[in-house]
Parts: C-alpha cells; structure tokens; sequence
C-alpha cells in the first residue's frame, strides 16, 4: 500500500492516512496520519481532505 501511495495514488495515501488514523492493522499515529491525509489531499482526494478535518478537530491531549 505504501508503496502505490509513494507512486502517486491518492487513494492508497488516504487508505494509509485512515489505518493510522483509527489503529486498523497499524498503532495509530497520529502523525503519520497527518502525513498520509496530506498527500493525499494535495492528490486531489475529498476524503482524505475529510479525513485531515476530523483529526485537525481532535484535540491530541484530550482525546476530543
């Protein structure tokens, strides 16, 4: 997956961004998340844009 997300497909980026943004098959981290939603937004993805909102609103001390 990483390796078609580094090759240009968004969608691979935002599949990423979302397993490290919810813990599914990886820990959650928040950065890499960040990371990921990034380059795929810049790709032209509107759900890694959502994503990238949604935890932009999570407060990362907090938890909300």
């Amino acid at each position: 997956m990483a390796q078609a997300a580094n090759a240009g497909s968004a969608g691979a980026a935002e599949t990423l961004a979302a397993a490290y943004h919810y813990g599914v098959g990886v820990v959650a981290d928040r950065q890499k998340a960040l990371a990921w939603y990034e380059l795929a937004a810049a790709r032209g993805s509107a759900l890694a844009q959502a994503g990238l909102q949604r935890l932009s609103a999570v407060d990362p001390v907090r938890g909300h």
